[in-house]
């Protein structure tokens, strides 16, 4: 997820590169806009299993498995297209839950990610979707709103989906005789403590969460409500967790970005001419014969309105204390440099782990065991690949409670920083 002041969307996690491109992701938006419902959306405390979320989850059981599957690697389409029971060839599938959060997925395949969940024959890799992705699809049953900002029900709505999807896929897996575990990323984990707390992990052996967050402060979840962009910068420690929030409106940060772009690249037409356009993937989408068309730039404005309050919905939860019981199957990573989502502090990792470790900062966590993992990888910013080693921390976990690891590096460059992820998913399938 990001949560940084300077960006036009946010995009949960997938590779920098990604980010990128992800103002192209949710330009189906809406033109000609109503006037949002203007109530903030409370922080929600206690939510539960409601007939409301019961019935959507039945809905979505009722779904072929194919409708809710994205992208599949071959291992995993094998058994997708021979779903029976009676197969003797079990598979170990690994459910990656997405970044965004993303409403066209365009460019989300199994390549992007493969820095997160590497090909590798311990385990067969799905995609899953999420409910937005499914509204945002041309002839969609219920589409992605036209002509409008979503309203908090609305949020709320997508998102229960969501954990229902990734549920249904794993019981569905599940029930087919395959072993299944999840890895999730950055909105993707908000999606699955949504699920664990509702639906709880019957049908997982393990489950990998990366780059989320336990309490997001109340102040962070009310301005994307109100469709104000917020984030987090370095505190004295070189720590993100210091919140810093947007004043400015979306139009107001939209008609920026462009003014700013128009200067960047005057000499090549501004903002709507050919090579800005490569430099900013969402001109082309609010670009009609090389001027801004003002109804493609509402549609751009509305859907990121929306997008801001599908994450309102996501982290307005208190899980700290919500998920107490539902953490048994869960490895935790974060890193403590996250701008995003903000690190987590040292009551959220103690609630996670179910002991005290410390208090106040990361840095004064006292973990039980560390050691550096080295990683070939092009580092951001950098043009050769090359070997890059970081300390990883583990707070070994109490009964009941999930094993946190953690580096002091960038939280949404995980994939880079823990190669421990790998062997956290190829161990889960080896559990009894």
């Amino acid at each position: 997820m990001n949560h940084q002041k300077t960006s036009p969307v946010f995009t949960h996690g997938i590779r920098p590169f990604l980010a990128a491109a992800a103002a192209a992701f949710v330009l189906a938006g809406c033109p000609n806009p109503a006037k949002p419902d203007n109530p903030s959306n409370p922080t929600k405390t206690t939510p539960g299993l409601t007939p409301r979320a019961r019935e959507i989850l039945q809905d979505v059981r009722s779904r072929p498995l194919k409708s809710l599957i994205h992208r599949a690697d071959p291992a995993a389409r094998a058994v997708i297209d021979s779903p029976s029971s009676s197969s003797s060839k079990k598979a170990n599938i690994l459910l990656y839950i997405t970044g965004g959060p993303i409403v066209n997925p365009g460019i989300l395949t199994l390549e992007a990610i493969s820095a997160q969940i590497a090909e590798d024959p311990n385990y067969a890799r799905v995609i899953v979707k999420q409910e937005q992705m499914i509204r945002g699809q041309a002839g969609a049953v219920k589409p992605w709103p036209l002509d409008r900002v979503i309203t908090a029900e609305e949020a709320e709505e997508i998102n229960l989906y969501s954990a229902a999807i990734v549920y249904a896929v794993g019981e569905k897996f599940q029930q087919m005789g395959h072993q299944v575990s999840i890895f999730s990323h950055s909105f993707g984990s908000f999606v699955v403590p949504e699920m664990l707390l509702l639906y709880g992990d019957t049908p997982f052996k393990r489950i990998l969460i990366t780059a989320g967050r336990l309490d997001t402060p109340e102040a962070l979840v009310q301005n994307f409500f109100a469709g104000k962009s917020a984030g987090y910068d370095l505190d004295t420690d070189n720590i993100a967790s210091k919140l810093s929030l947007g004043t400015s409106t979306r139009r107001e940060d939209t008609d920026s970005q462009i003014a700013e772009s128009e200067r960047e690249f005057a000499a090549s037409g501004g903002f709507c001419g050919t090579e800005s356009g490569k430099e900013n993937l969402w001109a082309a989408e609010i670009c009609i014969d090389g001027r801004v068309d003002e109804n493609k730039k509402t549609q751009h404005i509305n859907s990121e309105w929306s997008t801001f309050r599908l994450i309102a919905d996501a982290e307005a939860p208190r899980y700290t204390t919500l998920l107490q019981n539902k953490l048994s199957k869960v490895i935790y990573y974060f890193g403590g440099k996250d701008t995003r989502t903000g690190s987590l502090t040292a009551e959220e990792i103690n609630a996670l782990a179910g002991k005290s470790i410390g208090s106040g900062s990361i840095k004064s966590l006292k973990p039980d065991g560390s050691r550096p993992v080295t990683r070939n990888i092009k580092p951001k910013g950098e043009t050769v690949a090359r070997d890059v080693t970081r300390t990883v921390h583990t707070i070994n976990h109490v009964s009941g409670r999930p094993a946190v690891r953690y580096s002091l590096e960038d939280g949404h460059e995980l994939p880079i920083l823990f190669e421990d992820t790998r062997n956290d998913i190829i161990e889960s399938f080896r559990r009894p």
